[in-house]
């Protein structure tokens, strides 16, 4: 906790960077939320996936994107699922590598498993805790290019070389012209801010939180807000038994912009916005409006306005939570049975207006929507017994059975030829362009039995023997089961 608290990260796998050997972590996109690639000593599969299992307080997951994904141009970075976590809740983070730590996951750990634990409350009086803190972001350096004289200039000389008209009569009049650089690229402040209530006393003790996070793009139109609370309570009933809840609440506001060109060169991305409009035009008129400035030759479209006018968010919605019961049989002997629950419900608003975009402008505005709902359940059922014989010896035991099940559901329309950018795309049912449609469903299972007995000898020798065995939906027929032992 000392090392990763307040730092200034959208996401848990952000603070990881530089902190464990053999942990890569790396940005895919710069953009608020955006998606991150992590991968625990190299890459091992070429046909599946890298991605390391994640462990959030007891619940496993993986950080593959949960969007329900964009238009068929295909120019938005995926945000990254991680990005709608708490960072200031965590308590610690355990990186397992080697085969006998991460064996105990079994199949899904080939790739290496990471545990992330959250605060709980402590016995004491109730302490109230407020963390918050402010900066800015900005480009750490900018293109050297022609001003608007000089490109003047250099168009006059260009249209002199084929004996063509020259376009500018007085390049000197027209000076610096716009820097489309400053007018898209801005200074972004990112803010975060949480407060956190914990304490309790021998039988109760809890924990609660709430945050909120913000990130400006340093591009126009581009931001992250995050909303989240939780709740962390644990309860003693008599001297056997302990109830414990995790439970929290994320909802995520991500205002995108278009990160690469879309093949069919019909809408640019952010950075081909601000390098390739011509210096001599301008943004607005002496009227005030928009100006449709050139950019490449048979794309007319104002950058500024494209960007701004266009909607481009993402909403999404997650419930992470558990319930565990722990009873002491006897002494050293405790069964624990827990069931957890990971839901997300995210949706994509997409509109492109045929008045400032190109794409919106040969297409009468384009418009997308998309819902995806995940329902993840889990259950695990564990004994575990530790043994001391005399002052040498200590044995421990545990051994279960779990299960674990994932529904994704995900619906896209995508229209063309709206009434009024006015409506933008609430409007999409008087759409005139035939309607891209979609439906996916998907779901999977894994039913997993597990052991695993660590012997210390004198505090000076250890042994750890572990199997388990998975039964997963997505394994072949007639080879439904795996046997992972270390």
């Amino acid at each position: 906790e000392e090392d990763i608290k307040n730092q200034p990260a959208a996401s848990i796998d952000l603070l990881l960077q530089g902190r464990a050997a053999g942990l890569d972590i790396s940005q895919s996109s710069g953009a608020p939320g955006g998606r991150t690639t992590v991968r625990i000593r190299g890459g091992s599969s070429v046909n599946a996936g890298n991605e390391p299992l994640l462990v959030i307080d007891g619940i496993p997951m993986y950080n593959g994107s949960k969007d329900p994904g964009s238009t068929t141009y295909s120019t938005s970075s995926a945000t990254n699922a991680l990005a709608s976590i708490n960072t200031n809740d965590i308590q610690s983070v355990e990186v397992l590598k080697d085969a006998s730590a991460s064996a105990i996951y079994g199949s899904r750990a080939s790739n290496g498993v990471i545990i992330i634990t959250t605060k709980r409350g402590q016995s004491g009086k109730a302490q109230t805790n407020y963390n918050a803190y402010y900066g800015t972001q900005s480009m750490s350096n900018k293109l050297d290019l022609m001003n608007g004289m000089e490109h003047a200039e250099f168009l006059n000389d260009w249209a002199a070389s084929g004996n063509l008209p020259q376009p500018f009569a007085n390049p000197t009049a027209i000076g610096a012209g716009t820097d489309w650089q400053e007018e898209i690229f801005r200074s972004a402040p990112i803010q975060d801010h949480q407060i956190s209530v914990s304490g309790g006393n021998e039988n109760t003790k809890y924990f609660i939180s709430a945050n909120y996070f913000n990130q400006e793009g340093i591009s126009l139109a581009s931001a992250l807000d995050r909303y989240a609370i939780r709740t962390n309570i644990d309860q003693r009933v008599g001297n056997k038994i302990k109830i414990s809840n995790s439970l929290t609440f994320n909802r995520i506001l991500n205002n995108g912009v278009p990160i690469v060109n879309d093949p069919t060169g019909n809408m640019r991305s952010v950075a081909d916005r601000a390098y390739t409009p011509s210096p001599t035009a301008s943004v607005f008129d002496e009227a005030g409006n928009y100006v449709d400035n050139w950019y490449g030759i048979t794309n007319p479209e104002n950058p500024v306005a494209a960007l701004v006018t266009s909607h481009n968010r993402l909403i999404g919605d997650n419930l992470l939570g558990n319930l565990a019961i722990d009873y002491e049989i006897i002494q050293g002997l405790t069964f624990k049975s827990m069931v957890g629950v990971n839901l997300y419900n995210r949706s994509t608003e997409e509109y492109y207006p045929a008045s400032t975009t190109y794409l919106g402008g040969i297409l009468g505005g384009v418009g997308f929507l998309a819902n995806r709902r995940i329902t993840n359940v889990l259950n695990e059922n564990l004994i575990s017994y530790n043994r001391t014989l005399g002052d040498l010896h200590v044995f421990d035991f545990t051994g279960g059975f779990t299960w674990q099940k994932e529904t994704n559901f995900v619906s896209s329309m995508q229209a063309s030829g709206f009434p009024d950018d006015r409506l933008g795309i609430n409007a999409v049912g008087g759409a005139t362009g035939v309607p891209l449609l979609r439906s996916d469903l998907s779901d999977w299972s894994i039913a997993s039995f597990l052991g695993r007995l660590n012997y210390r000898f004198n505090d000076q020798l250890l042994l750890t023997a572990s199997i388990r065995s998975d039964g997963s939906s997505k394994f072949a027929v007639g080879n439904k089961w795996g046997y992972f032992p270390s």
